[in-house]
This record gives C-alpha cells, sequence and structure tokens, in this order.
C-alpha cells in the first residue's frame, strides 16, 4: 500500500464517518433520559457542559429524519423550528446540529459558517432532499427578530433554547 492508498482510504473513512455520525453518538443517562421523555413538552434545565446542546442536536436529527431510536416521532416530513435569543448564542448548538447531519440527505445549497450559522436561503433551514427525512425542514428563528419572525409557523416541533 502506498502512501496516496492510504490517504485515499482515510478520506473515505472519514467522509464515511461524517455521513454516519448519529452512528457513533454515546449519550450520558440524563441525556438518554432526555431524549426518551414522550411528554409533549418537556424542558431540561441544567447546568452547562452537561450535554443539553448535544442531546438536543440528536434529538433534532431523529425528529427530521423520523428515525428516533429512543422514542416515538411523527412521521417525516416534518417542520422542525429551532429558536434560540441570537445567532451568536445558537452558534454551538447549529454547529453540533451540522456535525450530526447526514450531508448527502440535505440540500447542497447550505451550508453551515461558524459564528454566522446556517446559510443558503434568504430565510436559514435545513431542508431534507434525500433519505428517510425526505422532504422535512428545520428552519432557524431568534428572539432577537422579534414575534413577527415565527408568527404563523405551522410546525411539528419547536426548540427553544
Amino acid at each position: 500500500m502506498n502512501l496516496t492508498t492510504i490517504e485515499r482510504d482515510l478520506e473515505a473513512n472519514a467522509l464515511w464517518t461524517e455521513e454516519r455520525a448519529l452512528d457513533y453518538v454515546r449519550l450520558a443517562d440524563p441525556q438518554l433520559g432526555w431524549l426518551s421523555c414522550e411528554a409533549r413538552f418537556a424542558v431540561w434545565r441544567g447546568g452547562n457542559t452537561i450535554g443539553k446542546t448535544f442531546a438536543q442536536a440528536v434529538d433534532i436529527t431523529h425528529t427530521a429524519r423520523g428515525t428516533h431510536p429512543w422514542r416515538r416521532v411523527r412521521r417525516t416530513p416534518v417542520r422542525l423550528l429551532v429558536v434560540g435569543y441570537s445567532w451568536a448564542q445558537m452558534d454551538p448548538l447549529c454547529r453540533t446540529l451540522w456535525s450530526m447531519l447526514p450531508k448527502s440527505e440535505i440540500d447542497p445549497c447550505v451550508e453551515y459558517v461558524p459564528e454566522n450559522g446556517v446559510r443558503g436561503y434568504k430565510v436559514p433551514a435545513i431542508p431534507f432532499v434525500a433519505g428517510p427525512g425526505r422532504g422535512s425542514v428545520i428552519g432557524f428563528a431568534t428572539y432577537e427578530q422579534g414575534a413577527g419572525r415565527i408568527m404563523g409557523n405551522q410546525v411539528n416541533g419547536a426548540y427553544l433554547d
């Protein structure tokens, strides 16, 4: 095996791992408890760095794809809305969510720009164009934008950070 073959294998493995990030998720008990909650409304309050953002990204991805292994979710396609105080405050969630998404299933026009969030459409959104979540859309808004931004939205789930 020459160096180019090794490099090619590493690159292929990195791409495969990126597409299958959800297969490698390992959860702590509090995360698993929140992800397993069957209640219509669930609130998770806790200190920093206990895994709330990571668990939320896992939940959003599985819900949009209809592949949730810990609880029943609505059949796809679904419309989800993720709302945070500001784009800067939502950046860790956007970054983590972007790392979970199988890129072959989402619109190739969409990209994640560090510290600027999800880009590609006038209204920030991640539409699924293939795979089990085909037709699902994850939309984004901030409290700073005011209520007008989300008024009249018909969504199947909302994540308020």
